[in-house]
């Protein structure tokens, strides 16, 4: 952690390190440098050390020049061999003497994608807040870089101004600042974090097994937080029953001050063997629908077996990966397939539909597809995967793929235009018979005859 001082034309900046229970740790060589801006190239020589509360300190003198300035402490992390531990930039704002400060608020906040954000940025000189200025934001970098004031806002009586804009640009952080301009020159703030995470959703158990004897109802608890492990509540949760001996059963629910939703279903009729997939999901706050996904490469869709003692169960059976990729005419291709499920195997795995690309072929039972493609364009087939453990009655489960082969058109090397074709011996006789006749023609009409 990095915070900041500052006096007259100095600025200090005090760095604060600290083990996993927050205690400082002492005796730690700390790198400050000015990272950019006008002082930019300003370091710490000597390095500081830190102190019994783990802090060490950096004071510079600004040059006269305004601008900017970035700032940034490391350290080798003495538990991990040559790791370089570096702190978040802080800034520092050098402004002619005189003139009005700008200061943006607040320095972060974590939202959502999808999510509005606002920042406030407040003028003021030595009589305090100055009206009627206009303030120009932008977000300087990040997922929405580029977003800025139109039209720029003016400072009210309390001399702030605030700016406010959607994230959509994706999950990352974005640096934002404001500048207003005092006398032909252009006076920016401080430059503060907005961060933007995404919602992820969770089912629990993932796996159950229940006799039809022992209960027939069975529940599935989806949680729904962002990337940062914070609980979301009041979100919407869609339950779907996608497979199984109760499918089509549904149900929504809304997460409660925990990020949960619980669902719970009893079998519909006499209770038989099966297993029902149960799948969730929610509508983010940028509007796109978040599914548990049950298909993809990670298959987070809830599986409840029901036994009634008497007839086997498979349990689900998915080929993997989710999806193939593409190929190209006459490079090597090679695609290895695995099985997501419970079941012991092994597995052999056949083409059961569609047509793999020319020159492409499924080498055995193993599960590998490899070859050199002779023909571009798109083949849709379907990999089943299925047990060839005694124990297993013969278990399988299929996916549905789709290669493309794309044709690499070789470049023209470069080098002098094409000469032109030599006449032929034909082509030459050609043109003396037409030289000839034209001639003969010109001839007979100065005889007379024509």
């Amino acid at each position: 952690m990095i915070k900041e001082e500052e006096s007259e034309n100095n600025h200090t900046v005090t760095a604060t390190i600290t083990d996993k229970d927050d205690n400082g740790v002492p005796d730690i060589e700390v790198t400050f440098i000015v990272v950019s801006g006008p002082n930019e190239g300003q370091k710490s020589v000597p390095n500081p050390v830190t102190d019994n509360d783990g802090q060490a300190s950096f004071t510079y003198q600004g040059k006269g020049l305004q601008g900017t300035d970035e700032i940034q402490a490391c350290y080798i992390n003495p538990d991990a061999e040559g790791e370089k531990i570096c702190s978040q930039t802080v800034t520092k704002i050098w402004n002619p003497d005189n003139t009005p400060d700008i200061e943006l608020s607040p320095d972060y906040e974590l939202n959502l994608v999808g999510e509005e954000h606002t920042v406030t940025a407040a003028v003021t000189d030595d009589d305090g807040a100055v009206s009627g200025i206009d303030v120009s934001f932008k977000v300087t970098s990040g997922p929405n870089v580029g977003k800025r004031s139109d039209p720029n806002p003016e400072t009210g009586e309390n001399g702030q101004a605030s700016f406010t804009y959607t994230g959509k640009g994706g999950v990352g952080t974005d640096r934002i600042q404001a500048c207003i301009t005092f006398d032909e020159q252009e006076i920016c703030s401080n430059v503060v974090q907005k961060e933007w995470t995404e919602e992820i959703i969770n089912l629990e158990p993932l796996r159950k097994k229940n006799y039809c004897d022992e209960s027939t109802s069975h529940e599935v608890t989806a949680t729904i937080e962002d990337l940062k492990g914070n609980l979301i509540q009041g979100v919407e949760v869609r339950f779907e029953l996608r497979q199984g001996p109760n499918e089509g059963l549904s149900d929504n629910i809304n997460t409660n001050d925990q990020g949960q939703a619980a669902f719970s279903y009893d079998f519909q009729g006499d209770c038989i063997s099966g297993i029902d997939i149960i799948r969730a999901c929610f509508t983010n706050k940028a509007g796109n629908e978040v599914c548990t996904d049950y298909g993809q490469t990670f298959d987070n869709d809830a599986f409840k077996e029901w036994d009634d003692g008497v007839t086997p169960v498979c349990p689900g059976i998915r080929p993997q990966p989710g999806s193939a990729f593409q190929g190209e005419v006459g490079e090597f291709y090679r695609l290895e397939f695995t099985v997501f499920t419970e079941l012991v195997g092994p597995f052999k795995f056949e083409v059961t539909a569609g047509q793999l690309p020319p020159g492409l072929e499924l080498v055995g039972d193993d599960g590998v597809i490899q070859g050199t493609p002779t023909q571009a364009g798109n083949w849709t087939f379907t990999i089943t995967a299925t047990s060839t453990n005694p124990d297993e009655f013969g278990c399988e489960g299929s996916r549905e793929y789709q290669i493309t082969i794309i044709q690499d058109d070789p470049p023209v090397p470069p080098g002098p235009p094409a000469a032109s074709p030599i006449p032929t011996n034909t082509t030459w006789g050609l043109m003396i018979m037409a030289v000839l006749f034209v001639l003969s023609a010109l001839y007979m009409r100065r005889r007379g005859h024509i």
